[in-house]
């Protein structure tokens, strides 16, 4: 678990942590459309929506046990990685630290991966945590 790794590894209780969500296939222009002309969200969109939420505040949840100050965002892009560039700079991060995920190698190839172009394209330091093996 990343926050587990982090916290055992790297964390300073004078840290704060931006803990960031770039979720994939949310379309925030296409939710605020949809708001903005019925006042309410199309059911695929709510379902995304309310997985977001849940996922928000599993992390919160997390960090308050961990005791880790910091913020929980969520912030969709259509590049998840220069997204996550864009937030480290603008709020003065020292690192990005972030977790991989197991994708097969043609998805890889076609997708590429958001730590490798993170790791390729960031001008601070970027920890990349594997995913546990079970």
């Amino acid at each position: 678990m990343l926050t587990s790794g982090y916290c055992k590894y790297l964390h300073h209780p004078e840290n704060e942590v931006l803990a960031l969500h770039c979720p994939e296939g949310f379309d925030l222009t296409k939710a605020q459309k949809e708001l903005a002309k019925s006042g309410q969200l199309k059911e695929n969109t709510e379902i995304q929506y309310s997985k977001i939420t849940e996922l928000e505040e599993r992390y919160h949840h997390k960090m308050h046990v961990a005791k880790l100050n910091g913020v929980v965002l969520s912030i969709p892009g259509k590049n998840a990685g220069q997204t996550i560039i864009e937030s480290a700079k603008e709020d003065g991060a020292l690192a990005i630290v972030m977790g991989t995920r197991s994708r097969s190698l043609l998805q890889k190839a076609f997708q590429g991966s958001v730590s490798e172009y993170v790791l390729k394209n960031a001008d601070i330091p970027v920890i990349i945590v594997p995913k546990k093996r079970k």
